[in-house]
């Protein structure tokens, strides 16, 4: 399941970079699961209701800021 594997590649993560970067990949997983749960609140609603316009609107604000946050690039290491 994806939410699993996530949360592995999250522990792998934060052993090999900065607490800076762990906290980005926990907003991105945050992120991520609130979207899946959009979704699912989405189905449960008519497509021609205000509800369905509102979540509709938020999955693509959430999907906007999940594709910002992963195409940042990423900074060199500094060497030590």
């Amino acid at each position: 399941m994806v939410p699993g594997f996530l949360a592995n590649e999250r522990i792998g993560y934060n052993q090999h970079h900065h607490t800076s970067g762990f906290a980005k990949m926990e907003r991105i997983y945050d992120i991520l699961q609130r979207i899946q749960s959009l979704w699912k609140e989405l189905e449960r609603t008519k497509p021609d209701s205000r509800e369905h316009v509102v979540l509709m609107n938020q999955i693509r604000a959430l999907s906007d800021e999940y594709r910002a946050l992963i195409d940042v690039p990423k900074k060199p290491r500094e060497s030590k």
